[in-house]
């Protein structure tokens, strides 16, 4: 039912958008991996600049991510979620079997992304249910990218609230204390992005596919525009130079995302996201 919705919308918002780009080349079977190790301070500088809180942790998805693209040829689309899909599963991230999984990260490419999230948000308003007041505000910017995710708290079991009553509102039950970890944890239960067609121009299919899996499965902002980072979160500076894929950085913040304690506070939380990058930064040896 929400992805007829979706569809629906997208369709009377921007009709067309399905011939926005058609002529991306790329290989997806490109990973671009950083040969010099990250210091620790480049990583904790790196993560502060790109991560989003919720109630003073970081959100992410709990159940399998299912990728489904609207708005792109449906050849091209398909390379899009399975890239998606790859970078998930190399950072431990499960994924829902393709075809029969229920789409919780969709992906619109549209003619005038401004207009279509404002239509979305006056027409259908049940798409931005769980979504935070600062996020919302973000999401309604004007440009070329537009993404926004619907956050459930949840116990430190991972449970959801429950309705104990038939005219109360639902109640969530923690179980117990801790100095240092909270009684709460943040899940993504479904993440949206609204592309402007004209912005893909010039851009790669590995690109975009790793630009959104930054965006929606690590929540990840881009950084301040003038502060140097090799990140593909730069994809769409007018000012920098953004590299072919995900970089060491990139991969290290997402990985590390999914190992932190899901009830830890943000603070812990950023700090083992950094050590995770300082580590898989590291050069490697191999041996044929």
């Amino acid at each position: 039912m929400r992805m007829a919705l979706i569809g629906f919308a997208l369709a009377i918002a921007a009709p067309g958008t399905a011939q926005a780009q058609d002529k991306p080349a790329d290989d997806p079977s490109i990973v671009v991996r950083g040969q010099k190790g990250v210091p620790p301070r480049e990583a904790r500088k790196f993560v502060r600049q790109v991560v989003t809180s919720t109630e003073g942790q970081l959100a992410r998805f709990v159940d399998p991510v299912c990728p489904f693209v609207l708005g792109l040829p449906r050849q091209y689309a398909m390379v899009v979620e399975d890239r998606i899909r790859d970078d998930a599963r190399q950072a431990g991230i499960r994924t829902g079997a393709e075809g029969k999984c229920q789409p919780n990260l969709v992906i619109m490419v549209a003619d005038n992304a401004d207009a279509v999230v404002r239509k979305l948000r006056q027409k259908f308003s049940g798409l931005f249910l769980g979504v935070s007041a600062k996020e919302m505000s973000r999401a309604m910017r004007e440009g070329p990218v537009h993404v926004w995710s619907a956050v459930q708290v949840r116990n430190e079991n991972g449970q959801a609230p429950r309705q104990t009553e038939s005219d109360g509102p639902p109640t969530l039950r923690v179980y117990g204390a801790s100095l240092v970890d909270l009684q709460t944890q943040q899940a993504v239960l479904q993440s949206i992005m609204v592309l402007d067609a004209d912005a893909l121009l010039g851009k790669t299919l590995t690109q975009i596919s790793d630009y959104v899996a930054m965006r929606t499965l690590a929540g990840a902002r881009p950084p301040r525009e003038g502060v140097e980072a090799n990140t593909i979160l730069t994809l769409f500076d007018p000012q920098g130079a953004p590299p072919p894929a995900m970089t060491g950085i990139d991969r290290g913040f997402l990985a590390g995302l999914y190992k932190v304690r899901p009830n830890g506070t943000s603070v812990t939380q950023m700090s083992t996201i950094s050590r995770q990058i300082v580590k898989d930064s590291k050069p490697r040896t191999e041996r044929e």
